[in-house]
């Protein structure tokens, strides 16, 4: 199953070179969540995009490529505010999702966009974002008065203020 990522690499990269073989179906299903984080796109794509402009700012990569790799990202919020994210279990996660995008629409200037950026970084700020965002959601929910009635929380990416 190869793909147009840089370097013509399989889909499922997650798990390096260092093995012959793929990892079984079951461990396959076993290790994907993209079931479940799917739902972070909106916050993966923003942080890329954080760490796309960081690299552009520091001259680590050309305005060029900073740009394929912006408008990238637009072009796949857009898919994904359209259609949803797609679930295919080979590429695990969310990050590898949008990498796996990123590489079939702006070729080898994707891979660009994890110099100095590993794993744990991806991870992390989605992750940590999330869980503020609920924090904040649970908080203002139960610190509401019982008789205002709460259509969503501030802290929602689909709150609207009244006053505007």
């Amino acid at each position: 199953m190869a793909d147009n990522t840089p370097g013509g690499r399989e889909s499922q990269r997650t798990w390096g070179g260092r093995f012959k073989n793929k990892p079984a179906e079951l461990m396959t299903r076993i290790n994907a969540s993209i079931g479940f984080d799917k739902r972070l796109w909106r916050e993966d794509i923003a942080a890329s995009k954080a760490h796309a402009a960081m690299l552009r700012h520091q001259k680590i990569i050309s305005e060029a490529d900073a740009a394929a790799i912006l408008d990238g990202l637009d072009q796949i919020a857009a898919e994904y505010a359209c259609d949803g994210v797609p679930e295919r279990v080979e590429l695990e996660d969310i990050h590898m999702t949008v990498e796996h995008r990123l590489g079939e629409l702006i070729g080898s200037a994707a891979g660009r966009l994890h110099t100095a950026r590993s794993r744990n970084d991806q991870s992390a700020m989605p992750a940590t974002k999330q869980s503020m965002r609920s924090a904040i959601c649970s908080a203002f929910s139960s610190s509401a008065p019982k008789s205002m009635p709460i259509r969503s929380c501030p802290a929602s990416p689909t709150f609207r203020s009244r006053s505007r």
